[in-house]
């Protein structure tokens, strides 16, 4: 009799847990889990020379005593160095880096870098501010950044990491190429001498009113291509991304050149309202067109046809890009 009632026990313990157990089985893996994984296998396969190797862009910060150090380099050896210079190295370069990322276990880590080797640093509340780090990892759609708490203990083993890679990067990124003006570098990407990725434009054309056709919104950046639409009722929708060819970057570089758009106003009368800004490097300008109520704004005809000149080309582009198929929506 007391052999049947354990049996018994037995059968309807196992019957109460098994839904438990079942639930637990069926438990999705946790998002930041498998962006970890699936970064951790292309890493290793961009590591080896696989082709993901040519979707790889590490950017790192560091802030030390002698100042702050930034460089972006990308998986075919193209970088940049406190960007104000452009550099190059052999890929194999790259594959180096990417075996001490790897050996480091940059893929486990937390995302804030405080938390290295030390969990319980986040039940605590930390006052002061110290140096921050940044190391970021991008592979095709799939990006990871590991950064210092600026109000937590410093990660010294983030430290080492993160000025371990910029010192691999320093003595090449130094001797790099820069330009003397927005003019000088847009000179350099239209003849090769600057890679296409240095080259990045901004243009917000904002729908004025409800009987205005749409507005529109585009962002070129790294030869990808972002839009939104834009309307007054809906605000900015309709996102799509989509990249263009090395040429066709150069082709507007030659374009934005010919314009003379780094010697614009930064105020142009003109319909609408359109905000224009490019940058190479550290070299930039800003332009806003628009009819203003004062007589700050420029009315010269040449600056007016050429900014509508600049504007109808990147319209012109960013109807392409809509027209391509989307590298993603949202």
């Amino acid at each position: 009799m007391a052999r049947r009632s354990l049996l018994l026990v037995g059968v309807v313990l196992a019957v109460t847990l098994l839904p438990s157990l079942k639930v637990r089985a069926a438990e999705p893996e946790s998002p930041e889990k498998a962006r970890n994984e699936r970064l951790c296998r292309l890493l290793g396969e961009a590591r080896e020379g696989k082709p993901a190797l040519g979707e790889v862009r590490l950017a790192v910060m560091g802030i030390g005593a002698t100042g702050a150090r930034t460089v972006v380099l990308f998986g075919d050896g193209v970088g940049i160095w406190d960007r104000d210079r452009q550099f190059r190295v052999d890929p194999k370069f790259v594959r180096t880096l990417l075996t001490t990322i790897e050996k480091a276990g940059f893929c486990t880590w937390p995302e804030d870098a405080s938390l290295i080797g030390n969990p319980d640093a986040a039940k605590k509340k930390w006052k002061g501010s110290r140096a921050t780090n940044t190391v970021s990892l991008a592979i095709g759609d799939v990006a990871k950044s590991v950064t210092q708490n600026p109000r937590a203990p410093e990660s010294t083993t983030f430290t080492a990491f993160a000025n371990q890679l910029l010192d691999a990067c320093e003595k090449e990124g130094e001797k790099g190429t820069g330009a003397e003006s927005l003019q000088d570098a847009l000179a350099k990407l239209h003849d090769g001498t600057l890679d296409p990725r240095m080259l990045t434009v901004s243009v917000n054309c904002q729908q004025q009113s409800v009987h205005d056709p749409e507005g529109w919104r585009l962002l070129l950046n790294g030869g990808e291509v972002e839009t939104q639409r834009n309307t007054r009722a809906g605000g900015y929708t309709d996102r799509r991304t989509t990249r263009i060819s090395g040429q066709e970057v150069r082709d507007l570089a030659g374009l934005l050149l010919s314009a003379g758009v780094a010697g614009l106003p930064a105020n142009i009368v003109a319909p609408g309202y359109t905000d224009l800004a490019v940058t190479v490097l550290t070299r930039s300008t800003s332009i806003q067109a628009r009819v203003f109520a004062g007589t700050s704004a420029s009315t010269k005809p040449e600056a007016q046809a050429a900014f509508a000149k600049v504007r109808d080309a990147l319209h012109a582009l960013y109807v392409r890009a809509r027209e391509a198929k989307a590298g993603a929506a949202g």
